[in-house]
Order: C-alpha cells, then sequence, then structure tokens
C-alpha cells in the first residue's frame, strides 16, 4: 500500500515522463530517459487510509486500481477521463453490513464518467442508491465498464425533495454493464427509473431490473430512444410505465434483446416491453399487463424469434399477448393463456405483420381469441391456432397459408385437425402437422427450442412445399419442429438412445457430464452436440470400448459431432480407438480426441471417406502395433479428409506417422500445429504414403522420428507451403522433412534450429527424391541443411545456409525477429525480403483468404498477413508475375510488413512510429533481444541506439 506522499512522489515522476513523452522533444532525450526507467506497473490505492475517493481518483494515473473498503461513502465521484478501476474490496460483500454504499453528496450524479472513458475505466461491486441526486450514474459520450453494481432505492436512503431518479443515465457513451441490478421502488411515491438512453449504444448482460418505474411516468425498467441498445440475458420483473413497463425502445433507434425474461410488469404501450426496430430473440413474456400489448407492444418493424408470450393481459380493447401497429416479423414464437378484457388474446395487428411457424394455444378476448387482423395485410404461415376461446381463432382478413386453424380458414395448404400437442406444445407422433408447411416461407434454420426447424419423418407423408435449400424436407406447423431436438440426458438418458430416436435433421444436445458408453451414428444426418460448446465440459468416454465414436454407415457432411472430449478407446492391433470412419465424410468440429490407441489411427481412423475436421485437439493419442502401428493422433487411408485449425501434440506411434499418417489419402491440412509428436520409424508429425496432401501454413515444431522428425514422405507428392518447421529432430535422417522417392512441392517455409543425428537438419532426400523447394529459408539446421543420397533436390529462390546451387538462392542470415524464442519473422532489411518467385506460389487451394478463389496464388503467409509486398526502398531481386507484376514475394513463411526494409524503427510492423516501437526497443536493448539489433551484427550497442533513433525521425515511406 502506498502512502499519500510516496503515492504522489511516483505519479509526479511518471506524469513527467508522460509529458516528455508526448511532448515529442528531442527523441534522444526521450530514449536516454526511457533507458533508465522502463514505465513501473500500475499501482493500487487502497481508501481508506487515503483520503476520499476523490481525492485517490484524483491521484491515480491510467492503469492504476482504487480499493474502496466496506463502508457508507457520502461521496460524489468523477473519473475525469482516466483508464483506471474503482472497485468495491471484496466486491462489495461485506459480511453483516449492507454493501459498499456509495451516496453521493446530495447533487448531480453519484458516479460520473462525462469525459471520454473507454472500457479501461471500470467501476466495480458498489451499492449506488438513489439519493437526493439526479441518480446513479451519469455516462456522456463515454464507454466505461460497470460491473457488480446495484442502482436503486434505498429504505435507509430514501430521498425527499426529488420524484423520479435515474440508476443510470446514458447519452452518447457505449457502457458495458454486467452482473448488475436495478432496483426501483414506491416509497413516498418516489420512483426510479432504472436506465435511461438517450442515443448511446449501451450493453447490458446478466442484469436485474425490477420494481423500477411509476406507472404515470415515462420510465420504467429501461426508457431509450436512439442509438442501440443490447441487453442479453437479463431479468425484468415487477417493473412499471406509461411507456413499456419492462423496457422501452423508443423512435431513432434499434435493440436486440436476447435471452431476456419480462415478468410481472406493467405498462400502457407494452406490460413487458415496447418495442420499435431491432430483434427480439428467445426471451419469455409472462404475466405481464397494459393497456396497449400486455406482453408486448410493436410500432415499428423488428423481428421477434423464439418467444414466448404466457399469461399476459390486457385491460382494455387491445391484445393480451401482443399489440403490433407497424410491419414485424414474428417467427417461432408460442402465445398461450394471454388474455384481453374487450378485444384480442393472443395478437392484434394493425399494419402489415408476417407471422411464420407460431402456435397460439387457449388465448381468449371477446374480439378474437388468436390473432385479429384490424387494419392492413397480415401474412400468417405455418402457423397452428388451437382452443383459442369461442370468439374465433383468426378474425379479420389476414392471407393465411399452410396453417392448422381450429374451426378451418381459406388458405392454400391449410388444415383443421387435432394437431396433437405432446408437452409443450411439442407434436407428437402421427400429428397433421408434421412435414405439412411450406420451407419457401422459413426464414430460420431453428424452432422454438433451438431444435432443427426441417427434420424429416419417414413415417410421414410430405403434404407441404419443399424447397428453401431442402428439396427432400419439409418443415411442421407450429413452433416446435417434431424431432428437432432431443436433450440428453433430459429427454433420453444416453447419447446412444438419443441416437437411435433421432430423425434426420435431429439436433442432440447433451448436457455436461461424463457419459460412459461407445456411440455409432447409425448413418444418421443428425448434429450432436454438447449443449456448452465446451469440450472440457462433456466427455464420452468409451471405458476401453473398440471405438468410441463411430461412422461407418456412409456418414455425409450432415452428421454433425461438436464439442466433445472424446477418450477410453481402446483396440490394440485394431482401428480407430477415438473415432472410426468407414467410406463416411462426418463433420467433426471443435473436439478433443486424448487418451485413445489404436493399431491404426489412435484418435482417429477413416477409410475411404472425406471427414471434415475443423478446430479439433489431437492430444497423447498412441498408435502401436507389432507389425508397425500408424497414425497416433490420425489415420487416413484413401479418401480427401479436410483438416483445418486442428493441435496434434504429443501423439506417438511405434512405426508411421506420430501425429497424422496418410496413406494413398489426399487431404488438405490447413492451419494446424504438429507439436511434440513421435515416431518410431517415420514422421513424427506427419507420415503420408502415397497420395497428394496439401499442408498449407501449418507448424511442426518439437517433433522427433528416426527419418522425418517433423515431416515424412515416401512415394507421396504432398505440396507444402506456408509451413515452418522447427526443433524437430531425426536419430538419422531429415530432421525438419525426410522423403524417400518422393516429390514433394515445398514453397515459402522456414526450416530452423531442426537437428538430424547423420544429415539434413532441414531435409533429407534419398532414393531419387526430386523435391522442388523454391522461396524457402534453411537456417540453423544441423548438421547441415539439406542430405542428398542418390536424389536432385530442385531448389530455387530460397536462402540456404552454407548455400545450395539454384537460380536466385542466396547464402546470407536471413535476420529472423529472434528465434530464440521462437519468432521466425523477417527482420527489417533481411536479404529475404522481395527475393522469391511469384510464379512458385502454388494455387490458393485452402482459399485462406475466404474468397472462394482456389486458383489464385496463395495470397497470406503463416501469420494471415498479405503474402504479395512491394518494399519501394528493397530491390527486388526475385521473380515478379502471378498476377503481381510489382510487388515479389519474400523468402520463407512469412512476409515482411510494408515499408520494414526503409522504416527500422516500426518495430511491431503496423506502419506507424509510435510510442509502442520505443518500448520494444528499449525492452529489447535491454533484455538482449535481437529485436534491438538493427545493424544485425549480433551486438547491442550505441550503433543500434543510433539507427533506431534517425530512422524513428526519418519516418516511414
Amino acid at each position: 500500500m502506498l502512502g499519500f506522499a510516496q503515492a504522489a512522489t511516483r505519479r509526479a515522476g511518471r506524469r513527467a515522463l508522460g509529458g516528455m513523452r508526448r511532448a515529442g522533444g528531442a527523441l534522444l532525450a526521450a530514449l536516454v530517459t526511457l533507458l533508465a526507467a522502463v514505465p513501473a506497473s500500475a499501482d493500487t490505492i487502497n481508501v481508506p487510509p487515503f483520503g476520499s475517493i476523490q481525492d485517490a481518483i484524483d491521484l491515480a494515473v491510467d492503469g492504476d486500481e482504487v480499493v474502496v473498503a466496506c463502508g457508507i461513502y457520502l461521496q460524489s465521484i468523477n473519473f475525469n477521463g482516466k483508464a483506471i478501476t474503482v472497485r468495491a474490496a471484496g466486491g462489495g460483500n461485506c459480511g453483516s453490513s449492507d454493501a459498499t454504499v456509495l451516496l453521493g453528496n446530495g447533487t448531480g450524479y453519484t458516479v460520473r464518467c462525462v469525459s471520454g472513458e473507454g472500457p479501461d475505466s471500470v467501476l466495480s461491486g458498489f451499492s449506488i442508491p438513489y439519493s437526493n441526486g439526479d441518480g446513479g450514474m451519469a455516462i456522456i459520450n463515454s464507454s466505461p465498464t460497470i460491473t457488480n453494481c446495484s442502482f436503486g432505492l434505498h429504505e435507509t436512503f430514501m430521498p425527499t425533495s426529488r420524484w423520479v431518479y435515474l440508476g443510470v443515465y446514458n447519452e452518447g457513451g457505449s457502457p458495458m454493464i454486467t452482473d448488475c441490478s436495478f432496483a426501483g421502488s414506491t416509497f413516498n411515491d418516489v420512483s426510479g427509473t432504472g436506465m435511461r438512453n438517450v442515443n448511446g449504444s449501451p450493453t447490458l448482460i446478466n442484469c436485474s431490473i425490477s420494481g423500477a418505474g411509476y406507472f404515470y411516468g415515462p420510465s420504467g425498467g429501461i426508457y431509450s430512444t436512439g442509438g442501440h441498445l443490447t441487453v442479453i440475458d437479463c431479468v425484468f420483473q415487477g417493473n412499471r410505465s406509461s411507456r413499456g413497463g419492462g423496457l422501452y425502445q423508443g423512435s431513432g433507434g434499434d435493440a436486440m434483446v436476447t435471452g431476456c425474461v419480462f415478468s410481472g410488469n406493467t405498462g400502457q404501450f407494452g406490460g413487458g416491453m415496447g418495442v420499435t426496430n431491432g430483434t427480439v430473440t428467445e426471451c419469455s413474456f409472462s404475466g405481464n399487463s397494459g393497456y396497449f400489448g400486455g406482453g408486448m407492444y410493436v410500432y415499428g418493424n423488428p423481428t421477434v424469434t423464439r418467444c414466448l408470450f404466457s399469461g399476459n393481459a390486457d385491460f382494455s380493447d387491445h391484445a393480451g399477448g401482443m399489440e403490433i401497429q407497424g410491419n414485424p416479423t414474428v417467427t417461432d414464437c408460442i402465445f398461450s393463456g394471454n388474455t384481453s378484457a374487450s378485444n384480442t388474446g393472443g395478437m392484434l395487428v394493425y399494419g402489415d405483420a408476417t407471422v411464420s411457424n407460431c402456435t397460439f394455444v387457449g388465448n381468449a378476448g371477446p374480439a378474437a381469441g388468436g390473432l385479429r387482423n384490424g387494419t392492413g395485410s397480415t401474412t400468417v404461415t405455418n402457423c397452428v391456432f388451437r382452443a383459442n376461446g369461442t370468439s374465433g381463432e383468426i378474425v379479420g382478413s389476414a392471407s393465411v397459408t399452410y396453417s392448422n386453424v381450429q374451426g378451418g380458414y381459406a388458405g392454400e395448404g391449410n388444415i383443421n385437425a387435432d394437431p396433437l400437442f405432446g408437452s409443450g406444445y411439442s407434436l407428437s407422433a402421427g400429428s397433421p402437422c408434421i412435414d405439412a408447411g411450406n420451407n419457401l416461407a422459413v426464414g430460420a434454420t431453428t424452432d422454438f427450442n433451438g431444435g432443427s426447424r426441417f427434420v424429416d419423418d419417414p413415417a410421414t407423408s410430405d403434404t407441404g412445399v419443399p424447397g428453401n435449400g431442402h428439396p427432400t424436407y419439409v418443415v411442421d406447423m407450429g413452433a416446435i419442429e417434431y424431432g428437432g431436438l432431443i436433450r440428453v440426458p433430459s429427454d433420453q438418458p444416453t447419447i446412444q438412445a438419443a441416437i437411435n430416436a433421432a430423425l434426420s435433421g435431429t439436433q442432440i444436445p447433451v448436457a455436461p457430464g461424463t457419459y460412459v458408453e461407445a456411440i455409432n451414428l447409425n448413418g444418421k444426418a443428425i448434429t450432436l452436440r454438447s449443449d456448452s460448446g465446451d469440450p472440457a465440459d462433456t466427455i464420452i468416454n468409451g471405458n476401453g470400448a473398440t471405438h468410441v465414436v463411430q461412422c461407418v454407415s456412409g456418414e455425409g457432411t450432415g452428421t454433425v459431432l461438436s464439442g466433445f472430449t472424446i477418450t477410453g478407446g481402446n483396440a490394440p492391433g485394431g482401428y480407430g480407438a477415438g473415432m472410426l470412419n468407414i467410406g463416411s465424410s462426418p463433420t467433426v468440429t471443435d473436439c478433443v480426441f486424448s487418451g485413445n490407441t489404436a493399431g491404426f489411427g489412435g484418435g482417429m481412423y477413416s477409410d475411404g471417406g472425406s471427414p471434415t475436421v475443423t478446430n479439433c485437439d489431437f492430444d497423447a493419442n498412441s498408435a502401436v502395433d507389432g507389425g508397425g502401428g500408424s497414425g497416433g493422433g490420425m489415420y487416413n487411408i484413401g479418401g480427401s479428409p479436410t483438416v483445418t485449425g486442428c493441435t496434434f501434440s504429443g501423439n506417438s506411434t511405434n512405426y508411421w506417422g506420430g501425429g497424422m499418417a496418410n496413406n494413398s489419402a489426399s487431404p488438405t491440412v490447413t492451419g494446424c500445429s504438429f507439436n511434440g509428436n513421435s515416431a518410431g520409424l517415420w514422421g513424427g508429425g506427419m507420415y503420408s504414403v502415397g497420395g497428394t496432401p496439401t499442408v498449407t501454413s501449418c507448424a511442426f515444431d518439437g517433433n522427433s522420428a528416426t527419418l522425418g522428425g517433423g515431416m515424412g514422405n515416401y512415394v507421396a507428392t504432398p505440396v507444402v507451403t506456408n509451413c515452418l518447421f522447427t526443433e524437430n529432430t531425426a536419430t538419422e535422417h531429415g530432421a525438419g522433412m525426410g522423403n524417400l522417392a518422393a516429390n514433394p512441392a515445398v514453397a515459402s517455409c522456414t526450416f530452423s534450429e531442426n537437428s538430424a543425428a547423420l544429415g539434413g537438419g532441414g531435409m533429407s532426400n534419398s532414393s531419387g527424391s526430386s523435391p522442388a523447394v523454391t522461396n524457402c529459408v534453411f537456417w540453423g539446421d544441423g548438421p547441415n541443411e539439406i542430405f542428398n543420397d542418390g536424389s536432385t533436390p530442385f531448389v530455387t529462390y530460397s536462402n540456404v545456409q552454407g548455400g545450395y546451387v539454384g537460380t536466385g538462392n542466396i547464402d546470407a542470415d536471413p535476420m529472423f525477429v529472434d528465434a530464440a524464442s521462437g519468432d521466425f519473422r523477417l527482420s527489417p532489411a533481411s536479404p529475404c525480403i522481395d527475393a522469391g518467385d511469384n510464379t512458385a506460389v502454388p494455387a490458393d487451394v485452402a482459399d485462406l483468404d475466404g474468397d472462394s478463389n482456389t486458383s489464385e496464388a496463395t495470397p497470406l503467409d503463416l501469420d494471415g498477413n498479405p503474402r504479395f509486398i512491394a518494399d519501394p526502398a528493397t530491390p527486388d531481386t526475385g521473380m515478379p508475375g502471378n498476377g503481381y507484376p510489382d510487388a515479389v514475394v519474400d523468402m520463407g513463411a512469412f512476409e515482411a510488413p510494408p515499408g520494414s526494409a526503409t522504416c527500422l524503427a516500426d518495430l511491431d510492423g503496423n506502419g506507424l512510429l509510435d510510442l509502442a516501437d520505443i518500448n520494444i526497443f528499449v525492452t529489447g536493448f535491454l533484455g538482449g533481444d535481437a529485436v534491438s539489433d538493427l545493424d544485425g551484427n549480433g551486438l547491442l550497442d550505441l550503433t543500434d541506439i543510433t539507427m533506431f533513433i534517425d530512422a524513428f525521425t526519418a519516418g516511414c515511406p
């Protein structure tokens, strides 16, 4: 803890340094100052013993933290534009005491952020009652972070001279407000509004707004006009207003409201909510009441999707569930048990609303039970109306098609039949609503429950209209698709039971937990996913089963496995312990395959199929077989799998392919890392026999084998582009890459710090191998870079330590940024810049830039930066062309940033010279980092300082 004098002295020094930086002055003086004192770390100021909270804020500098002890503080505070954290000690949890309370000083707002504060200005853990001032917090053109705070009226601290108070007032700002509560009251006829937003874009997440507002006042829980309001996973309860009781989003702006609960609110224009524009998704409106729409009042063009309107009531001649005076789109919603005293129970429309896949059940009103079209033209498709009183299911001139309306309604595809509801208004087997809707009217892919919207029931004849990307599946009528969702374990006790019960198109979310079972997808086009999406939460443990997951019945891309940890598979001498794919091409995403053992394909085995595997980890799997195990992480035989963004680490085999083995397969492997894998014979990271794998933008690091530590190729023709091979080892030849009778095309790769016992630290070639190597860097490998035994590689436009015969080849220090720390990017003035051959850059088969053009030259480097960059100060020593007449590609896996050769001081490569570059240089100089060795002589001395100052002063071109 700093005392006042210590803190003041330290901050005076830091402010002086900051002033020097801002003033510009002589760069040398600033640099000397920085060399003498690297900026201090952030400080913590405790209140007490330090004076008032505002005194602490005034003393603090950006990055500091003000920690306030439990107690009641009769103070108002202003952040004054500072990027600091002001938080209550212990998160405001004060044991027997109420909280850490900011009561204000009786004037204005208790907390103010009115000086352009950003997200690094943080308020946390306080209770801020509405006192005798204007309210809790004012935010003007600022974007602070507010977390774990409570705003509201409090019996102990009641105001006496004001009538309406605000918890938070935001004008023109974009604050982030999380885990906060807003509470109002009617003590002494005083009301409090949770939040008012004017032309701002606040975000509220996981907040509670209750008891706020006054029925004859305009503001309830949240009142917003203009700007963009985002509200996620919040609860609005018991609020009241002459507008929208819980939330009112007025004209001139829009709102995104997701996953919120509106309960027991009262308002004239929407008891739960009044909304103009934006989206309302997955919200629940229950027990709200109002004059114009008990649940919701719509007077614009919002989209309302997957919402529940239940038990809301209208006081007068309007609607219980929803009143519309605009042109909204309402999809996949349920209206049940809503009532109106004088008009419509479910929905009243004065406009051109579009209503699809909704269910209206048990609503009641004297003018109409389900829906009444007052004026305009309402379009209703794929809906179900049942038991909505005696006044009529649908009243007025709505256009209704492909809907089930009790009593009947004229229109194409309409029926009048018992929908056979199950629980929660789902459809039971045999329902006439199954496969009876119109696909062309569907705009969503999920139903009310979040299940698949398009599911095919083979037991039901299609009576609806296919299409809309689904030529064989027909959508159901109503909000819930039959078979669209099966939850494990709530609907089915095991994953396999859910698969067995699933229809084509079913989604199966699995709750977190460990499931000890082995599963077979049975050829079904279903989505099996963990509910949380985090594989650490949901584990399928085979407990020694031969295969934990099987796709052996021709599964295609519509069979999806996502978000699981797959472990416990055991197939000694067999195939695919973690996952077995035979003639199948499933989609596998965000999964972890760990601790599985097989003879071939410990983590995954694919035979003849082309699975798509994305963002998966293959960790500590093994392939062990007496006759020769292969593919510790993954084994592919035939087919063309697509493997993207995956990590292969710590996998092993006693023969071929520790991380991945390919047998006459041609996978496309993009953006993957192979780290610490091992093979007893060939290909620690990857092994390929036959086939033409495409390997792009991958890193092979720390893998080991007898031959081909990083990659081993036998009678194969892989195309390897933008890859990095570092610290791989081989007990014989080819630490980075070993080729036996193989002809790979290797372009724009970097080989460094690989080590082979006998030869070819970077690459070894034997038995007539003829690899084509272009635009590569071989540097710092041992005992030599390229070893040849009866082979003639064709090496051009590459930097090979010790030299190598070939057009455009050089032998010069590539000037890596920091090889010792694993940074093999090119430093400014590297001889590899603009020294490659454009015509040798292979086609963008992996579509790295996502433009669907796979015939163009590979446009990005290993870092995802542009591959073709012209440095005007560097003479082009390479070959232009291939669509780039004025830019020549660099050698190696990384392209140097624009202007790097003439902008030596731009150490972060962003094209700007600023304090970040000074800090990088100083830190590197003090720490002996090669990034500060600007002359590349291996020494950090006055010459480097002079070069940096001159380059900084000269600026970037």
